[in-house]
């Protein structure tokens, strides 16, 4: 089915076979090696939103700048089947989503650090928190830009969870420790007194956290819509 108006049809969706019986590092490799991805990048933006100074150091640029948008909006996938559009689902999880719009008739693909979640769809396996296969997440992105139209984000929120801060009393009756929050409005990017496993586990989050604003920077410039889960706790 296209996207111009006065012109629906069906087609039959089926994924690519390369996606289908490669391995996922090999995937990722391969779109890493791509030489012609850098074509698609367009130049970053120089605004800023302010009172961010973080910078992300895959990027040399700050975390918070805005990207900027060069195409007319609604006209990218105009004409383009259904089953040439790619939808990407990261932190997949059991990959639902990526289940119902493959129904749909999109090439729909899940990243996900495992596929042990996963509802019977395949999940390509890759590690967000690792800065190459970011990158060739990133390069994937920039070849196939012209046929993305949407990266679905959905970061884990344990760290950062606003349930912490709820008192839980049937915990506390069987004597069972609370979860307490690791932080807050203030400190974002975790409290400076957390200590042992609460402290690893908070700044692994926070590198899944930055790489996930890297690649909505990315997908944007690439004129790609994006949505992320929790967004208020990353």
């Amino acid at each position: 089915m296209t996207f111009c108006p006065n012109s629906f049809e069906f087609h039959s969706s089926t994924m690519l076979d390369e996606f289908k019986t490669s391995e996922p590092v090999n995937v990722l490799s391969k779109v890493h090696k791509s030489t012609d991805c850098e074509q698609s990048c367009k130049p970053p933006s120089k605004h800023k939103v302010g009172g961010e100074e973080p910078s992300d150091e895959m990027r040399r640029k700050g975390l918070g700048e805005e990207p900027k948008l060069v195409f007319e909006k609604g006209r990218k996938h105009c004409g383009q089947k259904l089953s040439d559009i790619y939808v990407i689902e990261l932190f997949a999880g059991t990959a639902r989503l990526t289940k119902c719009l493959r129904k749909q008739g999109f090439q729909a693909m899940a990243f996900d650090r495992t596929s042990k979640r996963s509802e019977g769809q395949h999940i390509l396996e890759a590690d967000l928190s690792n800065k190459e296969e970011v990158e060739s997440l990133l390069s994937f992105l920039r070849l196939k830009a012209d046929f993305i139209a949407f990266v679905h984000m959905a970061p884990p929120c344990g760290t950062a969870s606003r349930a912490r801060g709820k008192r839980l009393k049937f915990l506390q009756r069987h004597n069972i420790k609370e979860p307490m929050p690791l932080r807050d409005d203030r400190f974002p990017d975790g409290f400076h007194w957390l200590s042992g496993s609460d402290k690893l586990r908070t700044e692994a989050a926070n590198i899944l956290y930055e790489n996930t604003v890297l690649i909505a920077q990315t997908a944007i410039e690439l004129s790609i819509a994006i949505c992320i889960e929790n967004h208020q706790t990353v």
